[in-house]
């Protein structure tokens, strides 16, 4: 009678076969990932040594900067302001950081700076225009959004009015709505901008502002002053477009000392002090 007896597997051989198995898969990995690292270790060092040989290559030398939209900033004082000099590598430049320069100039708006290769940079600026002077103890340039954009120096307030009669806190402020004061100087001062056709000759001096009876504004010629109280800006100057010239052309007219267009529909005239004869006359 015979036994079928079990056959005996080698586990031990088997065992080291996986082993040794394993062990090449990981030296390949390993191999692989080394490979790897080189290969973007030279390219890094590729792009290095190109980057310095073009960032200091003739070739790409500033020869022209080229300067536009400036006008109350010379393109020497732009120039200043960028720190950019000729001769300058162009790809060297920071196109960012030297934007950042021109931004903390307070007249410049926005600004654009770009290359034109081979050796060319091009910068674009948007300057700020002054619609007036802000007068609240110390003065302030606003421009056409009425935000504050820089102090006012004497030679720099002439040919815009100054608004006066208010502080700090009537006028709006980065995270506060619009004040009355504030939307009404802004609207009057719109108005005034675009009839052109009225003040061209008649410029607006002042403007100054009673919290209680709105605002009035001091002009040039026969008209001394101008009350517009608040709101209805356009139709009350359109009404007064129709009076200056009336005035100025007949001689009988005394000078107005003040006009008062609070009411577009009932404008009053007051003369003068030395025309003390004459009363206030609705016109």
């Amino acid at each position: 009678m015979s036994v079928n007896k079990p056959v005996r597997k080698n586990r031990y051989k088997k065992s080291r076969r996986t082993k040794k198995a394993s062990a090449g898969r990981m030296i390949r990995l390993w191999f692989n990932a080394a490979l790897v690292i080189a290969g973007f270790c030279l390219t890094g060092v590729v792009f290095i040594f190109g980057y310095d040989a073009l960032t200091q290559c003739d070739y790409f030398r500033a020869e022209t900067i080229t300067i536009t939209g400036s006008s109350r900033l010379s393109k020497k004082a732009i120039l200043e302001a960028t720190e950019l000099e000729y001769g300058e590598n162009i790809l060297a430049v920071n196109l960012v950081r030297v934007r950042k320069r021109l931004m903390a100039e307070p007249w410049i708006k926005n600004a654009d700076i770009r290359r034109e290769f081979p050796s060319r940079l091009i910068i674009r600026v948007n300057e700020h225009e002054p619609l007036a002077v802000l007068d609240i103890g110390l003065c302030f340039l606003v421009d056409e959004t009425g935000g504050i954009f820089k102090e006012a120096f004497p030679s720099e307030m002439g040919g815009i009015p100054i608004i006066s009669g208010i502080g700090y806190r009537d006028w709006k402020r980065p995270g506060n709505s619009e004040t009355k004061i504030y939307s009404a100087v802004i609207s009057a001062l719109d108005v005034i901008q675009k009839r052109r056709d009225v003040f061209s000759d008649r410029p607006v001096y002042e403007l100054s502002v009673d919290h209680e009876m709105g605002l009035t504004f001091q002009t040039g010629g026969s008209v001394e002053a101008v009350h517009l109280g608040y709101g209805d800006y356009a139709k009350k100057i359109q009404r007064i477009a129709r009076i200056f010239p009336r005035i100025e052309a007949d001689n009988s007219i005394p000078e107005i000392k003040r006009l008062d267009a609070h009411n577009p529909d009932r404008i009053i005239a007051t003369p003068t002090a030395r025309d003390t004869s004459e009363e206030e006359k609705e016109v």
